[in-house]
């Protein structure tokens, strides 16, 4: 019975790690979207599995939150705009747990 416990402590100590070295790689970014852009910016998207969408206050558009690669952001951020996006902003992950 204490091997079993000990291992499952082992076993969440690991995730534990592994997440935070996970979050550190990555970064979170949130904008809004008007309603016409949606569709195109959404396409194109780097992400995790799919973006976490919610509809605006008085349906003018969509707020979309992705976690992206560290390193993409720099480059991303100037294209998101481009596209359309605003009110864009990145801020650190302290885990990321898949």
């Amino acid at each position: 019975m204490k091997k079993k416990f000990m291992w499952d402590k082992i076993s969440e100590l690991l995730l534990i790690f592994k997440s935070v070295l996970n979050g550190q790689q990555r970064v979170m970014l949130e904008m809004n979207v008007p309603k016409d852009k949606f569709e195109y910016i959404v396409k194109r998207l780097p992400c995790m599995r799919s973006p976490t969408v919610a509809p605006l206050y008085g349906e003018e558009g969509y707020s979309i939150k992705i976690a992206v690669k560290r390193e993409e952001a720099a480059s991303l951020i100037p294209k998101l705009k481009k596209w359309g996006a605003t009110d864009i902003l990145e801020y650190d992950i302290r885990k990321v747990i898949v």
